[in-house]
């Protein structure tokens, strides 16, 4: 919306300098143009911002401003789209996994529809939907993040990728700025044992992916060192808080 309108302006704005007739424009498009073919050296460095003034009639200055205005909304419009993603995340595979779920009774059937068997003709679209959902949503996700980061793992310091991307790897280690990749796919993975059939099932799995997850975070120590160690620690005591649980559940139904 925010480019929409800036379009709109420069549109607005060309309108009213093509008729103004006195001539009174800081530098045209003309002499853009003559500077930027008579440079060599402008024209290979600067070649995108001249074309953006010729095509709108700008002055120098305004082209530069309003181009740097351009990549501010479009840094904007891509950290808000990372929190938006991050934060929807669960839910999204949690309602996808809703098409899944089955229990077991006197045969498979859906866990929001006991009258519907799993394996049905009527059940195979809507499984073969969110199967679909969940392999390009669910574990797309976590890769996109990871293929981002990774394209600019020896850029991570530089303010313009923290303006991007830090929201994805600021607390972690600089070694570590994919984790939060490996935290979706955990989440994802838990949400997947939620939807096993069978109770033993689920409380199994889980326990052997709580004590993974748990064995990992304490080999690595993703997070940095701030406030000695406190990310950390607070990690620490959530994983082993989920695993003991998981386990001594298990045991319980041993």
């Amino acid at each position: 919306r925010r480019f929409a309108n800036w379009k709109r302006r420069m549109v607005a704005r060309r309108g009213r300098i093509k008729s103004e007739q006195d001539g009174q424009t800081s530098l045209t498009a003309s002499a853009v143009a003559r500077n930027l073919f008579s440079n060599p050296t402008n024209r290979d460095k600067d070649e995108n911002k001249y074309v953006v003034n010729i095509e709108l009639g700008l002055s120098e200055n305004e082209g530069r401003n309003e181009w740097f205005d351009i990549q501010d909304d479009i840094f904007g419009f891509t950290q808000s789209s990372i929190v938006v993603l991050f934060v929807l995340y669960p839910l999204v595979v949690r309602f996808l996994f809703v098409g899944l779920e089955c229990t077991e009774l006197d045969a498979l059937r859906l866990r929001r529809d006991l009258d519907l068997l799993c394996d049905s003709q009527e059940h195979m679209p809507w499984a073969v939907w969110c199967m679909l959902g969940l392999t390009i949503y669910g574990l797309g996700t976590p890769a996109l993040l990871l293929y981002l980061l990774w394209r600019v793992r020896h850029q991570l310091l530089q303010m313009k990728v923290r303006k991007q991307y830090g929201f994805l790897y600021n607390g972690f280690e600089l070694q570590y700025y994919y984790f939060e990749s490996v935290y979706l796919g955990r989440k994802f993975a838990m949400l997947a044992c939620a939807m096993l059939p069978s109770l033993n099932m689920r409380i199994l799995s889980t326990a052997v992916l709580s004590n993974f997850f748990l064995i990992l975070h304490i080999r690595l120590l993703p997070f940095d060192n701030r406030s000695f160690l406190c990310l950390d620690r607070l990690e620490t005591m959530s994983a082993t808080a989920l695993a003991v649980t998981a386990t001594c559940r298990l045991l319980f139904n041993v």
